[in-house]
């Protein structure tokens, strides 16, 4: 699908961007207990891949 949105810098980013790699589109609330808990286990191997 042809998702796109602001990145924290206020730049626009589309998933057609990253065409042919590995992506994950995480969605989560501030109230969703359970995504805040999960969201260090999905920024460490972010930031390991750079």
């Amino acid at each position: 699908p042809d998702i796109s949105g602001p990145t924290l810098a206020g730049d626009e980013v589309s998933l057609g961007d990253f065409a042919g790699k590995v992506v994950v589109v995480n969605t989560w609330g501030s109230w969703c207990t359970e995504c805040r808990a999960e969201a260090d286990d999905l920024s460490s191997p972010a930031s390991a891949a750079g």
